[in-house]
């Protein structure tokens, strides 16, 4: 049982939290514009409620308390009060309010009617969304359904040239086989299988059989010679560098490369006076491009202190 000291301090303690100006900003400064909030404030209350209230929040938060002169003080010691108690660095109590008449009744002005439109908006928005995840939830559920009866159905099933796995007609699952598929995928990967008419997806498979190049020396046939260019940019230059010095140094690096198959051009670069660029492009037969890009992306290949590398064209050449 709590004794009388106890009971005399809560009493206290409730008596000094009874205030009708700042219960009601509490209450209302969460739905209420600022402004409106202010206003309704400073033309309802007194002076003498309006300074008590100011003294009693900025005793509770610790600051000092402001005095204001002029026909707008009472608007200005409002919204001091309003700013203490939306600010969530400083903890307030819970005020109460003894006299509701003290309490200035709120209509349909005082409501943000923009705001309101808002979280309507919002709440549509969420609700449609929710309706389209329905709506493939069943798609999916569906689809999951159709391919169950589908695999249940079907009288078709695996079968494989070295008898991996034999599933009968008579002996058909009840249920989805999954290690009849977990087999089917783990020998897709073999070389030597025949699949006819899978249960799930009803379609002949077959092996892509890669492309090969001819390298035999046979004089009956020729292939037809194809040309490829080697495009690479080099910088870091002198600025009086001229192409011919280029087309030089690349038929140095390839002494078996014509200069007819040598195409230089001198780029514009973004400091002339520091230093040039140039793009080469370098026409090889089809079966020597690896080498001689291996031989022209080469650190050895040009002088030092160069810059080299890849050159690719835009789309639109």
């Amino acid at each position: 049982m709590a004794n009388a000291n106890e009971v005399q301090d809560d009493t206290a303690t409730n008596v000094n939290n009874v205030n009708e100006l700042i219960c009601f900003i509490q209450q209302r400064s969460n739905v209420m514009a600022f402004d409106h909030l202010a206003e309704l404030c400073s033309s309802f209350y007194n002076s003498d409620e309006i300074k008590t209230a100011l003294t009693i929040v900025m005793k509770a938060a610790g600051s000092h308390v402001l005095s204001y002169k002029g026909p707008v003080k009472d608007k200005k010691c409002v919204t001091d009060i309003i700013k203490t108690c939306l600010d969530p660095n400083i903890q307030l109590p819970a005020f109460v309010a003894l006299r509701l008449d003290r309490l200035p009744p709120v209509d349909v002005n005082h409501v943000d009617v923009s705001a309101l439109l808002q979280e309507l908006s919002l709440l549509r928005f969420e609700v449609k969304v929710v309706a389209q995840l329905r709506e493939e939830i069943v798609e999916l559920r569906n689809s999951m359904d159709c391919l169950k009866a589908q695999c249940l159905s079907d009288t078709n099933y695996v079968s494989y040239d070295k008898n991996f796995l034999s599933l009968q007609q008579d002996n058909r699952p009840s249920t989805f086989n999954v290690l009849a598929l977990s087999s089917f995928a783990a020998d897709l990967h073999r070389d030597d299988f025949r699949i006819v008419n899978h249960p799930v997806t009803k379609k002949n498979f077959t092996r892509k059989i890669k492309s090969v190049v001819g390298k035999a020396t046979n004089q009956k046939l020729t292939s037809v010679s194809t040309r490829r260019n080697v495009d690479i940019f080099v910088s870091r230059l002198h600025p009086l560098t001229e192409t011919a010095d280029i087309i030089e140094c690349v038929t140095t690096v390839v002494p078996s490369l014509d200069c007819n198959d040598i195409q230089c051009e001198k780029l514009k670069s973004k400091y002339v006076e520091l230093y040039s660029s140039f793009y080469v492009c370098v026409r090889v037969d089809a079966d020597k491009m690896k080498q001689m890009l291996d031989v022209l992306m080469s650190e050895e290949s040009w002088p030092a202190g160069l810059l080299v590398r890849r050159y690719f064209k835009k789309r639109d050449g």
